[in-house]
């Protein structure tokens, strides 16, 4: 890891690095664990080690370091639904951690989109070569088919804003049990008590399922709502997809609820904008008759009530994931949660007493 920071560094000035017991508390590590790293890096010409000034970095080693070593290339695969070129977009900002983050490390990204979260594989497609590449960053591709062909092909694979089952693929994502917890907690101190979910589908056809963080946002919303002595009836929680029709369909459903919730948790903000409209059509307004809070991130311009999280960040502990392993000090995957916030917004009033 801490080559991978030097990396960034070969276009400027000397500087000095933090010192040995710094190092330690920094990375979690015992001192001689630090000595014996610094004593490869001091070895590859990346550093200089004196009583007098402590750890100096070499530009001019880190440079040829560079030049001599394979490749400097880190593979994003996205999915061409996920509009990461849109640079407000979720994927988008994520996106842009990631740029950030490999470039101020020293590495280039190249994206490679595929058509739809659960692309066919047939014999067109091939994985990266590995001795040509870092590792894979996949991203709005929640397919495990496609995560275990890049796993197999031997090296890391990062996946970003979803959790995979493959035991040697990392993982980072925003907490969505926490969110779910945290939305419910927030409208009951709002008063609100009798509560929905609406939750994405993903996948087509015989694929189709339950998006994997909405259920665990759904967890987290029973959580919440079991420590108040509540509960989410199974009548109150619904799954589509963000699209007009399906939010049509979820608002006749609304309508037909007999003792009508009066505040909803909506997993993602497009099905939220869809389903306020086609409420509306039935005079049926947010926030006056019903409350709903939604995903974001942080830094959007939504009006929304919304646990945001920081998306950004999210792009550079991808980043971060992918070089650990790529340094080899760990061969098992890992699961990063980022946490979020509540945005207070504008989609949700404290309901009055007797309502």
């Amino acid at each position: 890891m801490i080559r991978a920071r030097l990396i960034g560094l070969a276009d400027e000035p000397p500087r000095r690095l933090a010192n040995e017991r710094e190092l330690c508390r920094i990375h979690g590590v015992s001192r001689i664990t630090i000595r014996r790293a610094l004593d490869i890096l001091q070895a590859e010409g990346l550093i200089e080690r004196t009583r007098k000034r402590g750890t100096i970095t070499v530009p001019a080693g880190i440079r040829t370091w560079r030049r001599l070593r394979g490749s400097r290339l880190i593979k994003v695969i996205t999915s061409h639904v996920a509009q990461s070129d849109r640079v407000t977009s979720l994927y988008g900002v994520i996106h842009q951690g990631i740029f950030s983050r490999a470039g101020g490390s020293g590495y280039s990204v190249a994206t490679r989109h595929v058509q739809g979260p659960f692309p066919p594989i047939g014999p067109d497609y091939n994985p990266e070569k590995a001795s040509e590449i870092v590792g894979v960053i996949m991203t709005a591709v929640p397919d495990e088919r496609m995560i275990a062909m890049h796993v197999d092909a031997g090296y890391p694979v990062v996946c970003a804003d979803y959790w995979p089952r493959n035991p040697k693929a990392d993982g980072v994502v925003a907490d969505c049990f926490s969110e779910g917890q945290a939305a419910v907690e927030f409208l009951l101190g709002q008063g609100h008590t009798n509560i929905f979910y609406l939750g994405n589908l993903t996948g087509k056809g015989a694929d189709e399922q339950h998006e994997a963080d909405a259920d665990l946002m759904m967890a987290g919303c029973r959580r919440a709502l079991a420590r108040a002595g509540l509960t989410l009836p199974a009548e109150h929680v619904r799954f589509c997809r963000a699209i007009s029709k399906h939010a049509a369909d979820v608002a006749a459903w609304y309508r037909s609820l007999p003792n009508r919730p009066t505040a909803g948790v909506i997993f993602s903000h497009p099905t939220m904008d869809l389903f306020r409209e086609a409420m509306a059509r039935y005079e049926i307004l947010c926030p006056r008759d019903v409350s709903l809070i939604t995903k974001g991130i942080h830094g959007d311009s939504l009006d929304a009530a919304a646990m945001r999280f920081d998306a950004f960040g999210l792009g550079e502990w991808a980043v971060d994931l992918l070089l650990d392993r790529a340094s080899g000090r760990r061969k098992d995957g890992v699961r990063v949660a980022v946490a979020s916030t509540v945005h207070r917004g504008r989609t949700v009033q404290r309901l009055q007493e007797g309502k």
